[in-house]
């Protein structure tokens, strides 16, 4: 990661650095993972998660249009090769990706094809993708997507690489390790292919190529800048605390339901 030693955004950037790495702490400790043992509760939890897989793909093309060309006549970005290279190959992964069946497809896709698979409702979801009317969102759900809409489409492309990077890319594979250990001591993931599946592409994608690649795409829209930088921590960590509260507001309304069994056995609701 860039080092910026003595200068006078030094300090700064230490403190957002340490604030981000204490977030992804809890982040990876939340206790939402825990909950996930009855197919009630992870039924609950990918109706609302979807929005963040979907927004994902937003932020995520919004940096391939920033960062290479997609508009005719073309002509060759004026971001270093292998910046515009790490975008393209990330985006072959999430955009075209094969899935449990060994047939192309689009990791938002998959999610909602292993969504069926516990009885997921995707009618909201899905609805949201031909209107995009944020305001038929709830609560938290609608602030989360919302600050990720708005990055997209107003910020220069270091912030949507920070939120890109720190919100996502470095903190997914432990989370959803977490979830894949819970639902792996119920016993029940091998009933769920399509999300065995995700999770694990995704744990091994994000972990290994993914995660390196948007490390090195965000150093590479810093341009060892250190006030470029700390802009692209400071949207970073608001990703991140935008994250947590969804992950809170989730486990409140699991808990208000009384599904919320932490370390009990798989209960499969009547």
């Amino acid at each position: 990661m860039l080092q910026f030693k003595n200068g006078p955004y030094s300090k700064k950037i230490d403190f957002m650095t340490r604030k981000i790495s204490d977030l992804h702490q809890e982040l990876t400790e939340h206790p939402i993972y825990k909950s996930l043992n009855t197919k009630e509760n992870l039924k609950i939890f990918m109706e609302h998660h979807v929005f963040a897989v979907w927004d994902f793909m937003t932020i995520l093309k919004a940096l391939q249009i920033k960062l290479t060309c997609t508009t005719i006549p073309w002509r060759p970005s004026h971001y270093p090769k292998e910046v515009v290279r790490f975008i393209n190959s990330i985006v072959l992964d999430e955009e075209s990706d094969l899935d449990h069946n060994g047939q192309a497809n689009d990791h938002f896709s998959m999610y909602v094809q292993a969504m069926s698979e516990v009885k997921a409702d995707v009618k909201p979801v899905l609805r949201f993708t031909k209107d995009f009317n944020c305001e038929n969102l709830n609560g938290n759900i609608k602030d989360f997507v919302e600050f990720n809409l708005k990055l997209s489409s107003q910020h220069p492309a270091h912030v949507i690489a920070g939120v890109f990077y720190f919100g996502r890319e470095k903190i997914i594979p432990a989370m959803f390790s977490k979830i894949l250990e819970e639902l792996e001591a119920s016993n029940e993931i091998a009933k769920m292919p399509a999300l065995e599946h995700y999770l694990k592409r995704h744990i091994e994608l994000d972990a290994e190529d993914h995660g390196p690649l948007a490390e090195e795409l965000l150093i590479s829209c810093c341009n060892q800048d250190a006030k470029t930088y700390l802009e692209a921590l400071t949207f970073g960590l608001q990703a991140c605390l935008l994250r947590k509260k969804l992950y809170d507001s989730i486990t409140e309304k699991l808990e208000t339901a009384k599904t919320f069994r932490p370390r009990e056995r798989w209960v499969q609701n009547p």
